[in-house]
């Protein structure tokens, strides 16, 4: 789950099967495949439906797409537990969401004064269910005796999503380094530890959208 795919801010250039109904919330005037909706607070050219992400319900019907994209979107937003509670009912069960936003420790989470929200790569652990621990005792040891085993109580989980991948971005500079590496090992560690000195860009996350539990 914190796999050591740092370049996945690249994932907005993957492509899309045309046979998935996609969503792209926040487009920004972009359209990544002729087959995807776009939604956006302004219209623009390539803006299929002009609507406020913070305003609810959006105007599409339950179950209605397979993928959903969130490219510097929740940074933005209000309540981010309201979205993606209308990305769950917008979503079919099974339905891949991909977000990107940029980290706490990156400048540009300051700079620009419409963020609302200086997220960490555990800022969504709360909405997903959780995720199996790994057995490695080193890295659990470090976590405890450095202070930084951060965890969010299962019975505070609200269990929408399935947490798939979740990963740090950091700048092409550091890719030919270890850094980003350790850093993926180590997330909660290089947060709490490392991020004010070498700061992260991004962070990555794949959730899959999981009704089961909701519908019983």
């Amino acid at each position: 789950m914190n796999t050591l795919f740092f370049r996945d801010a690249k994932w907005m250039q993957r492509p899309v099967s045309d046979n998935m109904r996609v969503l792209d919330v926040g487009a920004g005037g972009m359209r990544r495949a002729p087959h995807v909706t776009t939604m956006d607070v302004r219209s623009m050219e390539n803006t299929d439906v002009v609507h406020d992400a913070d305003v609810f319900p959006w105007p599409f019907e339950d179950d209605s797409f397979d993928y959903i994209i969130l490219s510097n979107v929740l940074e933005h937003v209000e309540n981010i537990g309201e979205v993606l509670d209308e990305i769950q009912r917008i979503g079919r069960d099974g339905a891949m969401v991909r977000c990107i936003c940029p980290h706490f420790s990156n400048p540009c989470t300051y700079v620009d004064v419409t963020h609302r929200h200086a997220l960490s790569v555990l800022s969504l652990n709360v909405f997903c269910l959780p995720v199996a621990k790994r057995s490695l005792a080193a890295a659990t040891l470090l976590k405890k005796v450095a202070g930084c085993d951060m965890a969010v109580a299962d019975k505070f989980r609200e269990n929408k999503f399935i947490l798939n991948r979740r990963s740090l971005y950091f700048r092409e500079a550091l890719w030919f380094t270890l850094i980003p590496i350790w850093g993926n090992l180590l997330q909660e560690f290089f947060e709490v530890y490392i991020s004010r000195f070498i700061p992260a860009w991004a962070i990555y996350w794949e959730l899959i959208i999981f009704k089961s539990r909701s519908k019983e």
